[in-house]
């Protein structure tokens, strides 16, 4: 019997060490591209761009002031962690969803409170409303996560790849390209809400309006 409890103790010990192992199920929400909306560094306003693409394979690429830095990342428990790098930072999650991430960031014994938007769910999240800023032809715009986009305008209705990446200075910028020529490269300027987008065209400032 006694052989029995200890046999039985030892099961338990070892289906609880497995289930801490499992991976967080909020790891699910992070791949893709963030975009830090508010930065603050104490009580002062940080207004340096910064930007994460989380990739699936658990790498994190971190884009701020003409550097970027690569960690990989994974959940102890609750907790987000960085690692890979030299100096690595302590990260307290405060929220963290499909759509929206806050934490507090400590490096070098200084901490900021970063509040993100995870710009790649965004697009997927059903039909936009696009509008260049120019013109008064409003596009009803599908993005899909095996890279394309439907652009419909009454019964004409095109169909143009895409992709983002994050330049060295930390902005966000979304490329189109059709036969595998780029065409419109636009810069994140502005997430205005959950549904409405604002960005820039490269090449001549024109704003692209995109609305739910």
């Amino acid at each position: 019997m006694k052989k029995l409890l200890i046999l039985l103790s030892m099961a338990a010990v070892l289906a609880g060490c497995g289930k801490g192992n499992k991976e967080n199920p909020k790891a699910s929400y992070l791949p893709g591209f963030w975009v830090c909306t508010e930065r603050l560094h104490g009580a002062a306003v940080d207004k340096d761009p910064l930007a994460f693409e989380f990739k699936s394979y658990k790498e994190a690429h971190r884009n701020s002031n003409g550097y970027t830095s690569i960690y990989d990342w994974g959940f102890q428990g609750e907790q987000l962690v960085f690692s890979g790098m030299a100096v690595n930072p302590a990260i307290e999650l405060l929220q963290l969803d499909s759509k929206h991430m806050k934490w507090n960031w400590t490096l070098n014994g200084e901490t900021w409170t970063e509040t993100f938007a995870n710009v790649t769910a965004f697009l997927l999240d059903g039909k936009w409303k696009a509008r260049y800023m120019n013109a008064d032809t409003v596009y009803d715009v599908v993005f899909t996560s095996n890279g394309n986009s439907t652009w419909q305008n009454g019964s004409k209705i095109e169909s143009i790849q895409w992709f983002m990446e994050i330049n060295d200075n930390g902005h966000i910028l979304l490329y189109f390209q059709d036969n595998g020529i780029i065409g419109d490269r636009f810069l994140l300027n502005q997430v205005v809400s959950d549904n409405e987008l604002d960005w820039m065209r490269t090449h001549d400032s024109v704003h692209l309006k995109m609305t739910k």
